[in-house]
C-alpha cells in the first residue's frame, strides 16, 4: 500500500509537470498505465482542465488617461476661485514688471548702459513677469515660485543699498525695482494659503473621531 502511494504519488508530479509544459519524470506511457488502475489519479488527470480554467486571468482592460482633463479642470477651478486683494495686486504688479521690462527689451533703452546688456536684462525682467502671471493664474505655484522672488528681491536690494551709498545712482533711480520687491510679499502671502483648504475642512468633517465602546465576547455592550 504504501509503494502504491508512493506510484501515486509520482504519476501526480508528472501530470502537473506535463499540464504546466515542464518535463515529467515519467513517462507517459507509465502514466497511462497507471491511470487505467487508478481511479483517484485518473480523476486527478481529468480535473486539469478544470484547474487551469480556474486560474486564467483577463488582460485588465484600456482605461482612459484621465490624467491631463483632471489637470486641466484643475487649473480652470483654481482660476475662477479666490480673487482676493493679494492676488489682484500680484496681477498689477506683474502686468507692471512686463510692461517697464519693454523699453529695455525691444529698444534696448536704460541710460547709459550699452544695449546688449540692457536687453538682456529686458528678457529677465519679461521672464520674470510672465512668471508672476502664471502665479496669478495657479496660486498653487506660489511656493515652488517664492525662493526666486527671495532671491531676485535681496539681490535688488543689497545692490541698491551699495549703489546710492556710493553715489552711482540716486534713491529716485531705484524705484523702478519697487515692482520687484512688491513681488516678493505678494508671492509669500499667496505661499501661506494652504492649496485646497476646502477640500481639507470637507475632510475633516467626514473624518470626525467616532466613539469607542467595549463589547465583551457574547456581543453585549458594555
Amino acid at each position: 500500500m504504501a509503494e502504491e502511494s508512493v506510484v501515486c504519488g509520482e504519476v501526480v508530479e508528472s501530470i502537473s509537470a506535463l499540464a504546466d509544459g515542464e518535463e515529467p519524470g515519467l513517462n507517459q506511457s507509465t502514466i497511462g498505465l497507471h491511470l487505467e488502475g487508478c481511479s483517484e489519479c485518473r480523476g486527478f488527470a481529468e480535473s486539469i482542465p478544470d484547474r487551469q480554467r480556474g486560474l486564467v486571468v483577463d488582460s485588465a482592460p484600456t482605461m482612459p488617461d484621465l490624467g491631463p482633463t483632471v489637470a486641466a479642470r484643475a487649473a480652470r477651478t483654481e482660476w475662477r476661485r479666490g480673487w482676493g486683494v493679494t492676488r489682484l495686486a500680484l496681477a498689477l504688479v506683474a502686468v507692471s514688471v512686463v510692461a517697464l521690462s519693454m523699453p529695455a527689451l525691444f529698444l534696448g533703452e536704460d541710460g547709459a548702459a550699452p544695449s546688449h546688456e540692457v536687453r538682456h536684462l529686458g528678457a529677465f525682467s519679461m521672464a520674470y513677469g510672465i512668471a508672476l502671471l502664471v502665479i496669478v493664474y495657479r496660486p498653487s505655484r506660489a511656493r515652488a515660485f517664492l525662493l526666486v522672488t527671495m532671491l531676485l528681491a535681496t539681490s535688488l536690494i543689497i545692490t541698491a543699498i551699495f549703489d546710492v551709498a556710493q553715489g552711482n545712482i540716486p534713491l529716485s533711480g531705484e524705484v523702478i525695482h519697487v515692482p520687484e520687491v512688491l513681488s516678493l510679499v505678494l508671492v509669500w502671502l499667496l505661499a501661506r494659503q494652504q492649496p485646497g483648504t476646502h477640500l481639507d475642512a470637507t475632510h475633516r468633517a467626514d473624518s470626525a473621531p467616532v466613539a469607542l465602546r467595549l463589547v465583551d465576547e457574547s456581543g453585549a455592550e458594555d
